[in-house]
């Protein structure tokens, strides 16, 4: 509920009743997904909101603390997650880019290690 999707276009516009985003990124193919719950009739506009508010993170560096914040939540998502022996084997092994093995310490420095200039480049900025 705090992501920029879900303020931008839930909040702001009224234009879904949910959104949301997640990253399919196994080693040889991968999928960047919005989700939207939308009234039929508001499609193209909530369609361009969500495109508008991916162009930003093409477009403009993330704020330091947005990032700083991001990084809190998927560090502790990912300790909560490492916690579960099965979500261990089967998640983070069949999911590790380039069929890699990253330790929790391995993740969280490669977690940290992201910065607002990398995103843009990434993003095509």
């Amino acid at each position: 509920m705090s992501s920029r999707l879900f303020q931008s276009v839930r909040e702001e516009k009224g234009l879904a009743y949910d959104v949301s985003s997640y990253i399919v990124d196994y080693a040889d193919s991968g999928a960047f997904v919005v989700s939207a719950g939308v009234d039929p009739d508001r499609i193209a506009p909530a369609v361009s909101a969500m495109l508008e508010e991916m162009a930003g993170v093409r477009d403009d560096a993330v704020p330091a603390d947005e990032l700083a914040r991001s990084k809190r939540y998927l560090a502790g998502r990912l300790e909560l997650r490492m916690r579960r022996p099965a979500t261990w084997h089967l998640g983070w092994r069949a999911g590790s880019p380039a069929r890699r093995v990253l330790t929790l310490d391995q993740a969280l420095a490669e977690l940290n290690a992201v910065t607002s200039e990398g995103i843009l480049s990434l993003a095509g900025g």
